[in-house]
């Protein structure tokens, strides 16, 4: 009898705890559900591609895709530093809910230092910080991956 008590509590037992065991992974695959569908602003965000051409003074920025801009041109000095994003120049104060489902949405700064370019990504880029440098003539392809010399 005293077997029977102690199988029958131990039954019970593994029950409830296969009934706690399913809802915490029923819990574990709601979380992480919710928590991958806010992981990005925007998945179906368009991709950039932007050619970054050396000038005399600065540089100039070809927007190829997922830009609002065609072309910009500015100075860049050295240490100087450009924040740039599907617009153009990006100023001090936050955007104002501009957005444009069609554009790309990302952020990125621009340093220069002797030849050497540093691109700083701050939004919807792959990459936190590309360092590279190039000759007149050569064009610095910049995408959300990226960036590749031709």
């Amino acid at each position: 009898m005293y077997f029977r008590i102690i199988s029958k509590l131990n039954l019970n037992f593994m029950k409830t705890s296969m009934n706690h065991s399913h809802l915490f992974l029923i819990l574990l695959a709601v979380t992480l559900t919710v928590t991958s569908a806010f992981s990005k602003e925007n998945p179906d965000a368009p991709e950039f591609e932007i050619a970054m051409e050396r000038t005399e003074n600065g540089v100039k920025l070809l927007g190829h895709k997922g830009t609002a801009f065609e072309q910009l041109e500015f100075t860049l000095r050295n240490t100087g530093k450009k924040d740039i994003d599907e617009f153009g120049m990006a100023g001090k104060s936050p955007k104002q809910n501009r957005r444009d489902n069609n554009l790309s949405d990302f952020e990125f700064s621009i340093k220069k230092s002797g030849q050497t370019y540093t691109l700083i990504g701050k939004k919807g880029t792959a990459w936190t910080t590309l360092t590279f440098t190039f000759h007149g003539g050569s064009v610095a392809v910049i995408n959300e991956s990226g960036v590749t010399i031709k």
